[in-house]
């Protein structure tokens, strides 16, 4: 699936989000590294990501304006 957004994170959770504005819609990520999710959210970016939904609203991001995603092992 194809999602244009900004990532975010919640202060509470700690969470890493897309804040997707097509489709406008709250993406939770579940495959997070924060050495790169980190800087996305510091400059409010707007992304376009290749995701793969795992169940609702829970994605896995694959790829980050056009460059393969691949975390960290946490």
């Amino acid at each position: 699936m194809a999602i244009t957004g900004e990532i975010a994170k919640s202060e509470r959770s700690g969470t890493y989000i897309i804040r997707g504005q097509v489709p406008a819609e709250i993406f939770t990520i579940l495959n997070t590294d924060p050495n790169i999710l980190d800087k996305l959210v510091k400059t409010g970016k707007i992304v376009h990501l290749e995701v793969r939904i795992v169940s609702g609203d829970n994605v896995e991001i694959e790829v980050i304006d056009g460059k393969e995603y691949i975390p960290a092992a946490q």
